[in-house]
């Protein structure tokens, strides 16, 4: 299997950049979209049902968003650099509180 540059300069053979965007979709996405559904039904000011339900559509709507950058990313380099900026602060606000 050759490792040729393609269009958009990435050196990986296509199918493992296709898994690793996977990856990057599947399980980075569910998981920020997780946090992002506990620190919101944690943290804002109005009754818990009510919280709860906005941080699940939340959730929802950062899953989905990352799905679809992980694909569209010129490289897969930058897809997983680009979700890490947001996962560190997600992470830390979630162990801190």
């Amino acid at each position: 299997m050759a490792t040729q540059a393609n269009g958009a300069g990435e050196r990986l053979p296509h199918a493992v950049a296709v898994i690793l965007r996977v990856i990057a979709a599947v399980a980075v996405g569910y998981g920020l979209g997780a946090l992002v559904t506990i620190l919101l039904a944690r943290h804002l000011p109005i009754p818990a049902r009510d919280a709860t339900q906005a941080g699940v559509m939340a959730g929802f709507l950062v899953h989905g968003g990352i799905i679809i950058w992980a694909f569209a990313a010129r490289t897969t380099l930058r897809a997983w650099g680009w979700l890490a900026v947001p996962a560190l602060p997600l992470i830390l606000a979630w162990r801190l509180t």
